[in-house]
Order: structure tokens, then C-alpha cells, then sequence
């Protein structure tokens, strides 16, 4: 009997793991569409009250400031598309998870040429009772350069 048990926890570890991972990839999927679309109350609704979001050496506080500030950066682009390369989801609980994400950001300023952008993300998400968000984002630059944007740009 103790080897039933066993593989029951297995299982329920297993299946709460692939849950957290599919919540906090769904999250950091909704952020990308919030970038991409400049929708402030999606963007918004990806963070907690009272969360923290770390760049270029600055701590933002707070959901209503990070979408002020989000706001304020986002608007000098015709379109910034931020692309997940790749992730690595760690579920600490039913109810906390933490990430990192190497991303690639294609920026349209409104004027001047195009730029990309290399980075990582670390988070701490949680969840509320009602839905996974963001209590906690740091992101490292690794590159900001020069982007062919000699093409046609046709997603405005």
C-alpha cells in the first residue's frame, strides 16, 4: 500500500508541476500580448498590487506606477514585439512559481530606426485565488543594437 501512495503524490506532484507551468507560460504569454497590443489593462492585470518590477538599475512599485511607467516607455513606439526564446519554470507550490526567460524585443520607435533588444527575465509569480500574476520581475539587458527594419511594416 505505501507504494500506491507513493505513486499517487508522484502523480499529483506531477500534474500540479505541469499546471503551475502551463498558468505562469500563460501569464508571461499575456504580457507579451499586452506589449505588442499597448493594452494597459491587460498589462496591468499581470501584476500584483504591490509588486516589484527591476530595469536598468530602477525599482518600480506597485501595479498602478508599473503601468504608468510601462505606459510612458511603450508609447514611443509605433510597435515593440517581445519574443519568448526560451524558459525555464520552477513551481515552488500550488501557488508560487518562479521563471526565467531569455527574450528578444523587435522595437518600431516613433521616430528613428528600429531597434532589438536582447534580455532575461526572473520572476516570482503567484497565484491570488483568482489568477496567476506577476508579484516580481527583473530584467537584465544583454544587448540593445542596431535592427534591419528595411522591410515593410505592416502590423500598426
Amino acid at each position: 500500500m505505501a507504494g500506491d501512495a507513493s505513486s499517487r503524490w508522484v502523480c499529483f506532484n506531477a500534474a500540479m508541476n505541469a499546471s503551475v507551468e502551463d498558468a505562469v507560460r500563460n501569464l508571461t504569454g499575456r504580457y507579451c500580448a499586452a506589449v505588442v497590443d499597448f493594452d494597459r489593462d491587460i498589462f496591468g492585470a499581470c501584476w500584483m498590487p504591490d509588486a516589484q518590477w527591476h530595469a536598468k538599475g530602477n525599482v518600480i512599485e506597485g501595479r498602478d506606477r508599473i503601468v504608468r511607467v510601462f505606459e510612458k516607455l511603450r508609447g514611443q513606439y509605433t510597435l515593440c514585439v517581445q519574443e519568448l526564446l526560451s524558459g525555464v519554470i520552477e513551481p515552488l507550490s500550488a501557488t508560487e512559481a518562479s521563471a526565467t526567460w531569455q527574450i528578444r524585443e523587435l522595437q518600431f520607435p516613433n521616430e528613428g530606426p528600429g531597434v532589438q533588444l536582447l534580455g532575461i527575465y526572473t520572476d516570482t509569480c503567484v497565484y491570488d485565488g483568482e489568477r496567476w500574476r506577476f508579484a516580481r520581475r527583473a530584467f537584465r539587458e544583454l544587448y540593445r543594437g542596431p535592427l534591419d527594419t528595411s522591410g515593410n511594416l505592416s502590423a500598426t
